[in-house]
């Protein structure tokens, strides 16, 4: 069965070499019930590079971030002394000015080192032995979420947005003009779930009672509660 992947425009910074996978059976990132089970998220990271052209790299780490950005314009009046050369004087003169705000704040940033060079894990000193040639890899991953995380969303006067996020670190190349990390990064939309209200327990009855049993059936049936979802039980004691 082939594994789905987040769509092209869901990446942020994208790479025809490295991209990310769902895990196999789903369509998103984010599994179980976040508020009320321990939620988390799973994936998987491909890599493919031609085998004359390697990727040489000594580690690759994957990360969950969550962003809270706030924007709002506030209009204020203004007043300030401007001078008339024609009346040799100074008069009030009245404006308004739009005043922009803008927040950012990192909510979330939890990261997994995926893998590592051999050389790197024993602590190898030197720097040309830390690197590893990669053609084809193809690494899962599971990060857990906090249970008290807030959900995507937009609103007009900001969002809250999470990404999905690998980085690299590669050995680098001056001629091709490329640094000693390789990043992208994938949006990743987060539910919140709320648990349901638990009413006082409900029964009703029709097990002694005559007029059931001459129709042919009576029951016992108890709810611990009226409101339902899934793997709440109803329990039927039922007679004929």
């Amino acid at each position: 069965m082939a594994l789905l992947q987040p769509p092209r425009s869901s990446y942020t910074k994208a790479s025809k070499k490295v991209w990310f996978s769902y895990v196999e059976g789903s369509n998103k990132f984010q599994h179980d019930l976040l508020g009320i089970t321990n939620s988390y998220i799973a994936g998987n990271l491909h890599l493919q590079f031609p085998e004359e052209e390697p990727l040489n790299a000594k580690q690759i780490e994957v990360s969950i971030t969550g962003t809270e950005y706030v924007h709002w314009t506030e209009q204020v009046i203004r007043t300030c002394q401007v001078y008339n050369a024609s009346t040799n004087s100074f008069y009030t003169h009245t404006y308004v000015e739009t005043i922009h705000y803008i927040h950012e704040k990192q909510i979330l940033n939890r990261s997994l080192i995926l893998w590592q060079s051999s050389n790197l894990k024993n602590n190898v000193r030197s720097k040309k032995e830390l690197y590893e040639k990669i053609t084809n890899m193809h690494i899962p991953f599971q990060i857990s979420l906090p249970n008290d995380l807030p959900p995507s969303m937009s609103l007009d006067t900001g969002n809250i947005y999470y990404n999905v996020n690998a980085k690299i670190k590669r050995k680098m190349n001056f001629w091709k003009c490329q640094g000693s990390k390789k990043k992208i990064k994938c949006i990743c939309n987060i539910t919140r779930y709320s648990p349901m209200p638990m009413t006082d327990p409900f029964r009703w009855v029709e097990w002694d009672d005559q007029k059931a049993w001459k129709r042919g059936l009576g029951y016992d049936v108890s709810m611990n509660y009226n409101t339902f979802g899934p793997g709440n039980p109803i329990y039927c004691k039922i007679g004929s």
